[in-house]
Formats: C-alpha cells, sequence, structure tokens
C-alpha cells in the first residue's frame, strides 16, 4: 500500500537537512579540536610547566598541568559553507510552508509565495496585501496570516529575527574559533590511557618522569555577535521543526 505523504513532506526534509548538516558541522568542530590538541602537544616545553594539581599517586593519573592560552582564529571556510547551507534549508521549509498554505486555502498554486520576517506592522502590511506587487501571502487565509504574524520580530519572536540575519552571508563569512578553558590543560598518565576518549596522545618527560600526554580541548564555533553557532543552528532548526508540527492539523 502506499504510504500518503503529507503535504508539508518536502518542508520537513527540509529540516531534517539542516540537522544533518548541523551534526556534520559539530564533527567537524570536533575534528579541528583534536587537530589542534595534537599541535598543541608537539609544541609544549613540559618541563616548563607548573603542576596546578599535586601528583595524586603512582596509579594512571599523574597530574594536570597549568591551562594552557588558547588564541581566537577565523574558522575553516567549509564552517561558513555549512553554517548557509542550514540557514537555506530552514528558510526554504519555511517558504515551502507558505506556499502549501497558499494551495490549501486558495486550491490552486499561487506565484512569489515566502514566509516573511519583518520588523514592522508596516512592513508585514504589505507582505499580506495582494494589490501590492511585495506580498508573500498571496492565496493564504487570514487565519493562517494571523498565524505567520505571531512569529514576526516585531510580535517578539527571537529565532524568526536571527534565523534572518545569519542568512546574511556577511553573518556566517565571519565565524570565529575560541577555545573553552573548561577543558584546557594537560593530563598525564603513566601508563598508555585505555579510554582516550579520541583525543591524542603523546609521550614525553615531565619532572624526570615518561608519562603520556593529553590535551583535550573544547573549542565554539561563535557567530559576530560572540553567540555559539551550533546551539543557535539547533534552536532555530527545532523551532522550525515545532512550526511545521502546528500547522500540520491546518491541511485536510
Amino acid at each position: 500500500m502506499k504510504r500518503r505523504v503529507h503535504r508539508l513532506e518536502g518542508a520537513i526534509v527540509r529540516t531534517e537537512r539542516a540537522e544533518e548538516h548541523i551534526h556534520d558541522l559539530r564533527g567537524r568542530i570536533d575534528d579541528l579540536a583534536r587537530n589542534y590538541s595534537d599541535r598543541m602537544l608537539a609544541s609544549i616545553d613540559f618541563d616548563a610547566l607548573d603542576p596546578s594539581h599535586p601528583f595524586i599517586h603512582e596509579g594512571r593519573l599523574l597530574g594536570a598541568a597549568d591551562r594552557l592560552q588558547f588564541d581566537t582564529m577565523d574558522s575553516p571556510p567549509e564552517f561558513s559553507v555549512l553554517v548557509g547551507e542550514i540557514c537555506y534549508n530552514l528558510r526554504a521549509s519555511l517558504d515551502y510552508l507558505v506556499y502549501e498554505l497558499a494551495i490549501e486555502d486558495s486550491g490552486s498554486a499561487q506565484e512569489g509565495t515566502q514566509f516573511p520576517i519583518e520588523d514592522s506592522p508596516e512592513g508585514f502590511a504589505r507582505r499580506k496585501d495582494p494589490k501590492d506587487r511585495r506580498c508573500y501571502l498571496q492565496g493564504v487565509k487570514p487565519a493562517h496570516i494571523a498565524m505567520i504574524e505571531e512569529l514576526q520580530p516585531y510580535n517578539g519572536c527571537e529565532w524568526s529575527r536571527v534565523l534572518r540575519e545569519i542568512s546574511n552571508p556577511d553573518k556566517h563569512r565571519t565565524l570565529t574559533v575560541t577555545g573553552s578553558h573548561q577543558m584546557g590543560f594537560v593530563k598525564f598518565f603513566t601508563t598508555p590511557p585505555v579510554e582516550t576518549e579520541g583525543w591524542p596522545v603523546r609521550r614525553a618527560r615531565f619532572r624526570g618522569v615518561e608519562v603520556y600526554a593529553q590535551y583535550p580541548v573544547s573549542l565554539l564555533v561563535l557567530f559576530p555577535d560572540r553567540s555559539g553557532v551550533i546551539k543557535t543552528l539547533s534552536v532555530l532548526q527545532g523551532e522550525v521543526t515545532t512550526l511545521l508540527e502546528v500547522f500540520k492539523p491546518e491541511f485536510k
């Protein structure tokens, strides 16, 4: 029996694609952290480090050295490409929603439909006026227009404003990477660690003792306003996914 496809299936697939890109971006950030960790281990003068904790015992963990400084740097270009693709899919999902609403409400496809994101009631009024050439909501009935209007920045909807802002290429071409010092310290082991948690391990001498060293770091990729890229995009993807679920019952 052929599965019945919901009219919003295309929009849903877009949000799922955005989620896949977020997962990909998170993995690339983790890879960057591991590469940075390996480079740091190769450059550290272990004899110059002062332990921030005393040696615990002659067991696996010897101690943890002082945290090291992490310099902010530009993110790799592919990060910006992925952010752009995530935003594109989320905006496309919203546009698909309006396109399908117009068909549902008017009985036929309408030209020029788009999900509006406006900063003022006046701007939104133009988007819903069928006599205005800038109308995005042609064929959409008033009840559905009202639902969309509640999602405008001027009505306090923050996520729609953020999505519009970071869709601007200038916002995702200037990402930066910074280090979180929560994990920015060197760990020493007397024997090769069984559980490496994916972090590189190097042999070294510390205080005259042969050790195995790790330098776990936590990297954050930030937008120009210093908000976290992964957290922000995950919130946006969740909001658009929830919105589609809200509109699903509106279709016969």
